[in-house]
């Protein structure tokens, strides 16, 4: 039984350029799929200040052509436009659905998939400039108009070769081991409230039971991939775990924000009108879902090891 209330404790560029950026993702897309589809967060990316980009679900090796790191053999404008809007997806290897990666000058050379006698940059220009099929996807960070200026430019000039060298692209966070890194766990038979049971599916728990409230979304943060059931969620650095919030923007735009708490829990009641989609943000980052999901039961593809393509759990950014 599961209940919850409250509880326990060069360049004329204006986009910065990156430090080194990690492949991630905080599961939103592959978030949630229950009856439709866990998704996976795709891109990661901060309010402000410099690039700190991670990728997470959705792993798709067949596709990756990328050189796991970002800017080999391109100007540092344009390796710092990939970082800081592109790499979270179009890493190696991509993720979230990507069709490929988008990390040095051989990826943005290469044909198109769609249109073999375009290059990757080709296209990559003309969605970056789309309304109706934006890259990045809504409501990840749009491209400013002055860098899709600037990506444009470099593309008619011929895509020149630049030197700007690799930025590391760093371990993937997914790649951790399984830990509790509290240490800490919610006994058998604890009380009842909002910091029972992290990491279980609460919305299937609550409806089953009949007991407790019903939540239309509820899940679980946590600072590494993948935490086992129960395991309080911690952060070992950092603004603690309860400053987080999860954002859900429904389908007709409304946004939804739900704390997490000192465990790592969230939870929402209010209705949710689906599909909707999804943000953690945390310390001035963000981690965005890419695609809308249909069921708001978090845990169920989050769990330790990530099912329906989900790879682990919700990840801060």
């Amino acid at each position: 039984m599961m209940k919850m209330n409250s509880g326990k404790s060069g360049s004329s560029m204006t986009i910065a350029r990156p430090r080194a950026t990690r492949h991630l993702r905080w599961v939103f897309p592959a978030l949630l799929v229950l009856g439709g589809a866990c998704g996976s967060i795709s891109s990661v990316t901060p309010s402000g200040g410099e690039t700190s980009t991670d990728q997470v679900d959705g792993f798709d090796t067949s596709t990756s052509t990328g050189t796991g790191t970002v800017g080999d053999g391109l100007p540092c404008e344009i390796t710092a436009l990939l970082a800081t809007y592109c790499a979270s997806c179009h890493g190696s290897p991509p993720l979230g659905n990507a069709p490929t990666a988008l990390l040095s000058y051989a990826d943005l050379m290469a044909p198109a998939k769609s249109d073999a006698s375009k290059t990757m940059a080709e296209v990559s220009l003309a969605r970056m400039s789309s309304g109706a099929s934006p890259m990045p996807p809504k409501p990840s960070a749009v491209v400013p108009a002055a860098d899709v200026a600037t990506f444009e430019a470099w593309v008619n000039a011929g895509s020149p070769k630049g030197s700007c060298g690799d930025v590391d692209a760093g371990p993937n966070p997914f790649d951790g081991p399984a830990q509790c890194t509290s240490g800490s766990y919610y006994p058998p038979n604890g009380k009842e409230g909002m910091t029972m049971n992290p990491g279980r599916a609460c919305v299937t728990c609550h409806t089953q039971e009949d007991e407790g409230p019903i939540f239309s979304i509820a899940g679980t943060a946590y600072a590494t991939a993948h935490e086992p059931d129960n395991c309080y969620a911690e952060v070992e650095s950092g603004p603690a775990m309860n400053t987080a919030v999860v954002e859900i923007t429904d389908k007709n735009g409304a946004v939804h924000t739900a704390k997490v708490n000192s465990v790592g829990n969230f939870s929402l009641k209010v209705a949710i009108p689906k599909p909707y989609t999804a943000k953690v943000i945390y310390d001035g980052r963000e981690r965005v879902m890419a695609t809308a999901q249909t069921s708001g039961d978090c845990n169920v593809c989050h769990t330790q090891n990530g099912t329906q393509d989900a790879p682990g759990r919700i990840l801060l950014p």
